[in-house]
């Protein structure tokens, strides 16, 4: 029997992937040019977009979780529509480089594409995710159970210490290292869990907590910069921060619940599952399409305004990589490729 498509989750996913665009499209700034207006634009697109990444082990998490199947035939399953396009991308990033005479050693690099991204920094995200992947049957066994909300919010608790390590680090010393007592509480895999949870359980966080939080995470990076606060904003403000989980979790749950209000057309649902579908080869293709091609543009540089320029590069970009994805979509081994295929429906 064909899974339904929830029309929430695939808008969340291709929220993410503009969200990806958008972070990675202004371009760089000699240190000093630009001024007050340009600190506003790499900090906004950075941070605000930072939700990005969280958002989408987030429909991971909720699509995924409890796993199905036992272990064995589930990771089968999900490592065929990652590993392939894993590394085709990877190949794809380092012929590049080579051909451009910045690549290293090949011996290397190929020796390396077991344990780490190479070719292309944003190649990480995959790696994380086949990570995720491994450990969700792990996951699942006690989801499963199923835990009572009480249960579920005293790990999520453990999980929202650890984000809060750049901040509780300003006044007392912390232990973040593996033998820190909640190491194994840390990093991306509570995004896969809270996805589940906030999926499942959509009361499991009422606004009137969530809502004042996020408007915190909203103000604390300006905060920080008006107060000339000696902090690490790449630790403080990131993928891990209690700030970006907090607009992760808001951002997911106004989505589910706004896009649940709404009366959907077939047609609607459709295109919308066709973009979703996309999203994963767009995240693949895009970093190419704009640092080797869009970057390179004469009538790029050319505009002066950062904020005009960025939004350029981002609706080009954007508009470039998903039709160069639905064009690869029908092509045989599209799947290893881009992570989709679609087939051709009779006339």
């Amino acid at each position: 029997m064909k899974k339904q498509r929830v029309v929430q989750l695939d808008l969340i996913r291709i929220l993410a992937c503009l969200m990806v665009i958008m972070m990675h499209s202004p371009m760089p700034i000699k240190d000093g040019e630009g001024g007050l207006m340009a600190t506003l634009l790499y900090v906004g697109t950075s941070y605000f977009c930072a939700p990005c990444i969280g958002l989408f082990f987030m429909v991971s998490g909720a699509l995924l979780l409890p796993t199905r199947e036992t272990a064995l035939p589930f990771i089968r399953k999900r490592l065929a529509k990652v590993v392939g396009p894993t590394l085709v991308a990877s190949f794809f990033y380092l012929a590049v480089d080579h051909l451009l005479g910045s690549g290293g050693s090949w011996v290397t690099e190929l020796l390396s594409l077991p344990f780490s991204a190479q070719g292309t920094g944003i190649l990480w995200f995959m790696y994380t995710l086949i990570g995720l992947y491994l450990l969700a049957p792990v996951i699942s066994g006690w989801i499963s159970t199923p835990p009572n909300l009480q249960e579920l919010r005293i790990y999520s608790v453990l999980w929202l210490v650890t984000l809060c390590y750049p901040v509780i680090s300003l006044f007392a010393q912390t232990n973040e290292t593996n033998t820190g007592m909640l190491y194994y509480f840390s990093g991306y895999a509570g995004y896969f869990v809270m996805g589940y949870i906030l999926y499942r359980h959509p009361s499991f966080l009422r606004w009137r907590y969530l809502a004042p939080a996020f408007l915190l995470s909203c103000v604390a990076p300006v905060a920080c910069k008006a107060m000339s606060w000696n902090v690490d904003f790449y630790r403080m403000f990131w993928y891990t921060s209690v700030f970006v989980v907090v607009m992760c979790m808001t951002l997911f749950k106004a989505l589910m619940q706004w896009g649940a209000c709404l009366k959907w057309s077939e047609q609607s649902k459709r295109l919308i599952a066709r973009l979703s579908d996309l999203s994963f080869g767009v995240y693949l293709v895009h970093f190419f399409l704009m640092r080797d091609w869009l970057w390179k543009c004469d009538f790029i540089s050319q505009i002066s305004n950062l904020y005009l320029q960025t939004f350029v590069i981002a609706l080009l970009t954007t508009v470039a990589s998903f039709a160069i994805c639905a064009v690869i979509s029908y092509l045989p081994l599209s799947e290893y490729i881009i992570g989709y295929h679609r087939k051709r429906t009779a006339s």
